[in-house]
Parts: C-alpha cells; sequence; structure tokens
C-alpha cells in the first residue's frame, strides 16, 4: 500500500470527522496536517533537497480528499491513489 492509499484510507475511516471539519470551515487543519507531514517525511527519510517537493504532494492529497469527501467518499481508497500516482508519471 503506497502513501496515498493509507492516507485515503485513514481518511475515509474518519470521514464524519472530516465532514465536521468542513462544514467548520476549518479543513485548513488538515492541510497543515499534510503540508508538515510530507515536509518532515521528505527531510527525514528522502533528502530531498526541493524544499516545494512535499508541498505539491500534501495539495494533490488535499484537495482530491476533499473532493472525494463531496462526493460521500464513494470511490475506494485505491482508485484516488492510483489517480495521484497517474498523475504523477503523467498517465
Amino acid at each position: 500500500m503506497n502513501v496515498a492509499e493509507n492516507v485515503f484510507t485513514m481518511f475515509k475511516e474518519h470521514k464524519e470527522s472530516f465532514q465536521l471539519l468542513r462544514r467548520a470551515r476549518l479543513e485548513h487543519i488538515y492541510l497543515d496536517y499534510l503540508n508538515k507531514g510530507f515536509a518532515l517525511n521528505f527531510e527525514n527519510n528522502l533528502h530531498e533537497e526541493n524544499i516545494y517537493k512535499p508541498y505539491l504532494y500534501a495539495g494533490m492529497i488535499f484537495n482530491v480528499s476533499m473532493a472525494w469527501l463531496d462526493n460521500d467518499c464513494k470511490e475506494p481508497a485505491e482508485t484516488l491513489a492510483n489517480l495521484i500516482v497517474d498523475a504523477i508519471y503523467f498517465k
């Protein structure tokens, strides 16, 4: 299971909490969490020199997550994860 699939799986497991955040217009809390997590992962594990890459990944996950939430998380997490991977590799 890749990182994106893990994120989407956990997101769906906590869908009701994310719906509450969305209704309260506090989605930025989730975005902040993703930004910090990806930045830390890139810094500690990938030794990435481009400081903007983690935010590209976090932004993709965030935006797809919010659209998925608006659609009641109907598609499987794996489908969305594959969409992200395909977008990264221009498929």
